[in-house]
């Protein structure tokens, strides 16, 4: 049980990392007149293709490729543990 709820406490702070990382990359760009671009190439290309809900689509996409990669482990223990 405490593996789980170790994953569940990453996977929340996964989370407010990527929401907060989203809100400052908005920040950054809309306030920067061009000076400031999104420096991963995969999200940039989202970016530039399907705009900011694209973005927001793309990192919610990652966070759930992170919990679904939990999933294994977590279904494991939790059919071990007592």
């Amino acid at each position: 049980m405490w593996f789980k709820r170790i994953c569940a406490a990453g996977l929340a702070v996964f989370l407010a990392l990527s929401l907060t990382d989203f809100v400052q990359t908005f920040a950054l760009i809309t306030g920067s007149d061009g000076a400031v671009y999104e420096a991963n190439p995969i999200a940039d290309a989202w970016l530039a293709k399907h705009g900011w809900t694209g973005l927001a689509a793309f990192k919610a996409g990652i966070v759930l490729v992170g919990r679904t990669s939990m999933s294994p482990a977590t279904d494991r223990f939790g059919a071990v543990a007592p």
